[in-house]
């Protein structure tokens, strides 16, 4: 069964952030864990009224029911398929930057004019709370921008060393180095890759819970 999605946005000088995220399945209030991708990409409330509202500026914040983007949709079919063993209550979407933009270049040249202004901090970032959380699951793609590196490097650095992590780390030759910290986002551009990261990914999972029963 796929999951219904929740999330909070925020509208702060002409840009859009999506603050808080969740996929939720049934009703029970606890965390399934928390994944971290790059940023909020299309993701938008399923209210049009509200959703109008806040892109032409009239409201500073709403929150509410999303429409299942995408990359939710091949998130949560992953963890369907993982099998895991009681999947009911909440997987928390964390992103490195809270900035929304379709496009991952655009996003990142954005971010980079806008991160160091005060105005925004609130906004951009939200916090980790890793103690919440069973597991994290890592997803924010490969690209080695200086800036992102430092991001993740540091993100990286705040999981706790005896949490579990699902991610795939980088194959290319040049990120050897730093293959750690630059990890595949679920839903590759090549439809080939998107099958062989669903599948890398499942395996991981049902490894982990088989061996937690």
């Amino acid at each position: 069964m796929m999951p219904r999605a929740f999330g909070k946005f925020l509208y702060v000088n002409g840009f859009i952030f999506r603050t808080e995220a969740y996929l939720q399945w049934g009703n029970i209030d606890k965390f399934l864990g928390l994944i971290i991708m790059l940023n909020p990409g299309k993701s938008q409330l399923k209210d049009n009224v509200q959703w109008n509202k806040l892109e032409q500026g009239l409201v500073n914040c709403v929150t509410g029911e999303l429409k299942l983007d995408d990359t939710m949709e091949t998130v949560a079919d992953i963890l369907i398929k993982s099998s895991h063993p009681d999947l009911q209550g909440k997987l928390v979407i964390s992103n490195l930057f809270n900035l929304r933009n379709s496009k991952s270049n655009d996003a990142i040249d954005t971010y980079q004019n806008i991160f160091a202004d005060k105005i925004y901090k609130n906004a951009l970032y939200s916090t980790f709370a890793f103690d919440k959380y069973p597991w994290v699951w890592l997803a924010w793609g490969v690209d080695p921008n200086k800036e992102l590196r430092s991001l993740k490097q540091e993100v990286f650095k705040m999981i706790p060393l005896n949490m579990h992590r699902f991610y795939i780390p980088s194959r290319q030759k040049e990120h050897e180095r730093i293959k750690d910290i630059l990890v595949y986002h679920p839903l590759p551009r090549i439809h080939r890759q998107r099958i062989e990261y669903a599948n890398t990914m499942i395996k991981q999972m049902k490894n982990f819970w088989e061996a937690k029963i």
